[in-house]
């Protein structure tokens, strides 16, 4: 791990730098500082300061902990880079439920490197279908066609789970 040091210092220092020097050159042309709108390209950055271990050093179980800020923070370097660019600032009212989706899939990559076992493979996607329902939720009442998607699909969810608890019921009887 020592001897790849370097190498993860030197990745990094290239993205970071390429980062800056790209903004910096965008801004050149455009005649103006493109960092109010590409800022959070630096999130992205941090996001990958955390990734970069799980490549380099690959097969360290020790490190998939390294997976729950890097998924966070690529997230919401994401959802601001999106909002950044389009101005859609709003869209906040029901991004926010991706964030335990992004934490399930942070488990489940830490379940697939041996960390945990079966146990936090189910905490993951626990966090994934809660995560989702949350987001039909808050998209639902956002207003528009989603607005009676979001209550029939979370009625149909409903109706498969209690379905599903019965005939498992029967069964153990």
């Amino acid at each position: 791990m020592e001897s790849e040091r370097p190498l993860y210092l030197g990745l990094l220092m290239v993205a970071v730098g390429a980062t800056l020097a790209g903004v910096q050159l965008l801004g050149a042309l455009l005649g103006r500082s493109a960092w109010p709108l590409l800022w959070p390209l630096l999130v992205l950055d941090v996001a990958l300061a955390f990734w970069l271990p799980l490549v380099v050093w690959r097969g360290r179980r020790s490190l998939a902990g390294l997976a729950v800020p890097g998924i966070v923070l690529a997230l919401n370097g994401l959802i601001l880079l999106y909002q950044s660019l389009t101005g859609q600032w709003r869209t906040w009212a029901y991004l926010w439920a991706l964030e335990p989706i992004a934490l399930g899939a942070a488990f489940l990559y830490m379940a697939g490197a041996g960390v945990g076992g079966q146990g936090l493979r189910s905490v993951g996607l626990w966090f994934m279908g809660v995560g989702g329902l949350l987001l039909l939720l808050a998209i639902s009442l956002y207003g528009g066609w989603l607005a009676y998607i979001g209550p029939m699909l979370l009625i149909a969810v409903g109706l498969l789970l209690l379905l599903r608890g019965r005939l498992e019921r029967s069964r153990q009887q």
